[in-house]
């Protein structure tokens, strides 16, 4: 969210938080979805090997960097 704001300007704020939740609520949507249409043809263990993958890579990405000395 914080930068969805520093990327808006003053004036289209607004705007841009409404575009930034329907992306979050279709990515809600669409995500379990995808994963219903392909667990037939690929298993329910490779649909939950990717859903963490692609948790874990999130979490990664979204983490400060270590500190190293």
């Amino acid at each position: 969210m914080t930068l969805v704001l520093n990327a808006a300007s003053g004036r289209r704020v607004r705007e841009a938080t409404g575009m930034r939740i329907t992306a979050d609520r279709t990515a809600q949507l669409a995500v379990p979805l995808s994963y219903c249409a392909a667990d037939p043809s690929v298993g329910v263990a490779a649909v939950f090997r990717t859903n963490a993958a692609l948790a874990a890579a999130g979490a990664r990405s979204s983490s400060p960097p270590l500190l190293t000395k």
